[in-house]
């Protein structure tokens, strides 16, 4: 039943995951400074305010599984690392409307998305790429960047 569920979900949700992914663009070889800016931006104008949401619906036995798991904070600081703003964050635009998170099937469902996606993506990025392509490409944004 189990991976029923989440095969189906993969399924029905893979056209909205393309599209996401085409739009971002986040393969290309080259990334100009304010460009890894605005995603960062992008990121954390959605993360916090759907962290705050999470956290606000989260059973009290779970609050510190989930708190522990936040990526608001980093994200700021990469923004404050990335601008040289150490309050930037605090002036990005963030998301008005979320899904609701009114029941305890929604908030799971939104951790599960939230979660499974982004690891995901880190996780399929890193193993299709070889450690030298790796460090070049760290290489290349640092030299950017600094």
């Amino acid at each position: 039943m189990q991976y029923d569920l989440l095969s189906r979900l993969k399924t029905e949700t893979a056209e909205c995951h393309t599209r996401l992914e085409n739009a971002l663009d986040l393969m290309r070889a080259e990334w100009p400074r304010e460009d890894y800016v605005a995603l960062f931006e992008g990121f954390y104008g959605y993360v916090a305010p759907w962290e705050d949401a999470v956290a606000a619906a989260m059973p009290a036995p779970l609050y510190d599984f989930f708190d522990r798991r936040r990526k608001a904070l980093l994200l700021a600081s990469d923004l404050a690392l990335l601008t040289g703003d150490k309050d930037h964050a605090n002036r990005v635009t963030k998301v008005e409307r979320l899904p609701a998170i009114d029941s305890i099937g929604r908030l799971f469902g939104s951790m599960y998305v939230h979660v499974r996606n982004g690891g995901f993506h880190t996780r399929r990025t890193l193993h299709s790429a070889t450690r030298r392509e790796i460090v070049r490409s760290a290489k290349r944004l640092r030299k950017r960047l600094f």
